[in-house]
């Protein structure tokens, strides 16, 4: 009986650790990376996507982190950074 209960064990702790991995795996992934858009005069955006510049307007498109869509002059930004969780917007 000794031999069956640790096959039990062993039969229920391997489930409750893949559902456990998998939960932090898929919470990891919940966790993108946004960029900061910084301009030159020291303003910071956090977007929520990479902004894409449009060459024939000459404006970068973004998503902010509540999701509304954002228009910024190129000749504006400064720099676009990968976000570290410090940005302001």
């Amino acid at each position: 009986m000794q031999i069956r209960l640790r096959f039990l064990r062993l039969t229920l702790a391997a489930p409750s650790c893949a559902l456990l991995l998998g939960t932090a795996a898929f919470l990891a992934g919940c966790a993108t990376q946004g960029f900061v858009i910084t301009l030159k005069d020291g303003r910071q955006f956090i977007s929520a996507d990479k902004p894409e510049l449009n060459l024939k307007t000459g404006y970068y498109k973004f998503r902010d982190r509540y999701g509304r869509d954002v228009l910024m002059r190129e000749d504006e930004v400064l720099m676009i950074h990968t976000d570290t969780g410090g940005g302001k917007d």
